[in-house]
């Protein structure tokens, strides 16, 4: 039997729920990527959107850095 999530974790935590969403479309779209040139390109608009939606990367703390595990 599966636990249920700790909505505590993320609550507040805007840097873990960023991670989340791009650990999320990392496994949804880049893992079906076959070559390095699309999987480098998906890289480029998944930082694109982040700094159009949400802002400029922390370098320190980016949700990009690989790898990126949840």
């Amino acid at each position: 039997m599966r636990s249920q999530p700790n909505n505590q974790y993320y609550k507040g935590n805007e840097k873990r729920i960023i991670k989340l969403w791009a650990h999320e479309c990392k496994r949804v779209f880049e893992d079906r990527f076959i070559n390095e040139e699309d999987i480098n390109q998906f890289k480029i608009y998944l930082r694109d959107a982040h700094i159009k939606c949400i802002g400029e990367v922390d370098e320190k703390d980016s949700p990009f850095e690989e790898p990126v595990l949840f």
